[in-house]
C-alpha cells in the first residue's frame, strides 16, 4: 500500500498492478486525484500490489480484490471512517476542467458540459466520434445515438438537487440520468477529445453485455409512454436493442460451436 495522501477521516482507494500501468496512473490519473484530496481533505492510497498472496486458496483477480480494500485500510489507519474505492481506467487531459469550467461560465443557460473522447485499446488510441456531436436540447439526438460518454461531463452542483442516478441500473444508468435531464436543461459540447477512456477484457460494459439488454429492454418498457407523450420516438432505441440482442445470440452460439 502507497500512501499518497495521509488520511484523516475520508479516504480514496485504488488498485494499480504492474509497474507500466502505475506509470500511466501517476502520469495521467494523480495530479486530478490529488487536487481533489487536497479540496476536500481526503487521503489517498494506492494498492500496487495483490491484496492477497497468490498461494491462497482464496486468491483471485484485481476486479475482486477490490472488496478487501476497506478491511486493509482499517487495519493500517483504524480512524478512518469512509473509505471510497475509485477505478483507474480512464485519463483526462490535463486542461479538462479549466476548459469545461469556463464554458460553463460562458454559457450561463447551459447546465451540463460534455466532450468528445478517444478510445484507448491495445496501445492504440483512436477518436470516438468522428462528426459534430449535438449540444443545446439534445434529447431527440441522445435517443436515436447516446454520445454522452460519462468520463467526460462536468455539472453544475444544483443539478444533483434535483436529480439522481437510478440504483436500479448498473449498466444504462448515465444514459437514463442524462437523458431526464435534457429533457428540462439544455446540454453543452467541446468538440475536441478531453478525456480517454481504456477498453480491456475487465470492462464491467464489456462484460455485461446480457445486463445492457435487460436494463435497456426495462428502461424502453417504463419509459416509452412518457417520452411520446413528449414528443419523441424511441424507434431507433428499440432498433439499437434489437442489434444488441442479435449480437448476444450469435457470441454464444460461436462460442457454443467453438
Amino acid at each position: 500500500m502507497r500512501i499518497y495522501i495521509k488520511p484523516q477521516k475520508k479516504i480514496i482507494a485504488t488498485i494499480a498492478l504492474g509497474k507500466d500501468y502505475q506509470k500511466i496512473w501517476k502520469k495521467n490519473i494523480y495530479p486530478f486525484w490529488k487536487i481533489y484530496c487536497k479540496i476536500h481533505n481526503l487521503g489517498l492510497v494506492v494498492f500496487e500490489e495483490d491484496l492477497i498472496e497468490k498461494n491462497d486458496i482464496f486468491w483471485k483477480k484485481a476486479t475482486w480484490q477490490r472488496l478487501l480494500v476497506g478491511e486493509k485500510i482499517k487495519k493500517k489507519f483504524p480512524k478512518v471512517e469512509d473509505v471510497c474505492f475509485l477505478d483507474t481506467d480512464d485519463f483526462w487531459k490535463k486542461n479538462k476542467i479549466t476548459h469545461q469550467i469556463e464554458y460553463l461560465n460562458n454559457n450561463l443557460d447551459y447546465s451540463i458540459v460534455y466532450s468528445n473522447f478517444n478510445i484507448l485499446e491495445k496501445k492504440k488510441k483512436n477518436i470516438r466520434f468522428n462528426f459534430l456531436l449535438p449540444y443545446g436540447r439534445i434529447t431527440n439526438q441522445l435517443i436515436k445515438f447516446y454520445t454522452i460518454g460519462i468520463l467526460t461531463t462536468c455539472v453544475r452542483a444544483d443539478i444533483f438537487k434535483k436529480y439522481k442516478f437510478n440504483g436500479i441500473y448498473n449498466v444504462i444508468g448515465d444514459f437514463d440520468f442524462f437523458l431526464k435531464i435534457s429533457l428540462k436543461h439544455k446540454i453543452g459540447c467541446i468538440q475536441k477529445p478531453l478525456a480517454t477512456y481504456r477498453i480491456h477484457k475487465k470492462n464491467y460494459s464489456s462484460l455485461n453485455l446480457k445486463q445492457y439488454i435487460l436494463e435497456l429492454n426495462i428502461w424502453i418498457k417504463e419509459n416509452e409512454k412518457k417520452y411520446k407523450n413528449k414528443g419523441f420516438s424511441l424507434f431507433f432505441l428499440k432498433l439499437y436493442l434489437f442489434k444488441l440482442k442479435i449480437k448476444y445470440i450469435l457470441k454464444y452460439l460461436f462460442k457454443f460451436y467453438n
